[in-house]
């Protein structure tokens, strides 16, 4: 599968090629900062992650909204630490919105994530690979 990545770094002409080949599926991984958070429209975005939560809330809002836009739903994970949690507070009120928390332990030599979880990830990759053919 083809990974790219787009930051402030890339040229305008390579973002605008990169996101074309994106949108038409030639690319399957596509890592950006928040300057492809907003105005963009890829039918074919089924999940975001974030590295981290932005300072300007509504940032947010169009980073999570790429996923499911055009099926209905989507997913979302944004990964955070201790010092997230305020902001996060402050995002789940100012938008009055649920965020559930999956909580993850690392210990060595141990599954990071339940077998559960692991499977509802198994289950969605699935139907998204179906949903390509």
């Amino acid at each position: 599968e083809k990974v790219a990545m787009i930051h402030r770094d890339v040229k305008q002409s390579d973002r605008a090629r990169l996101l074309a080949e994106f949108k038409r599926q030639r690319i399957h991984l596509l890592i950006s900062t928040d300057i492809l958070a907003r105005g963009i429209d890829v039918p074919s975005v089924m999940a975001t992650i974030n590295f981290d939560l932005p300072h300007q809330l509504e940032t947010y809002m169009h980073r999570v909204g790429r996923a499911g836009r055009f099926y209905g739903k989507g997913l979302a994970i944004t990964l955070i630490s201790p010092t997230d949690e305020v902001l996060l507070r402050e995002l789940r009120s100012k938008f009055a919105m649920e965020i559930p928390e999956l909580k993850v332990k690392f210990r060595q030599n141990k599954p990071a994530i339940s077998p559960e979880t692991y499977h509802l990830g198994q289950l969605a990759r699935a139907n998204y690979l179906r949903s390509r053919r």
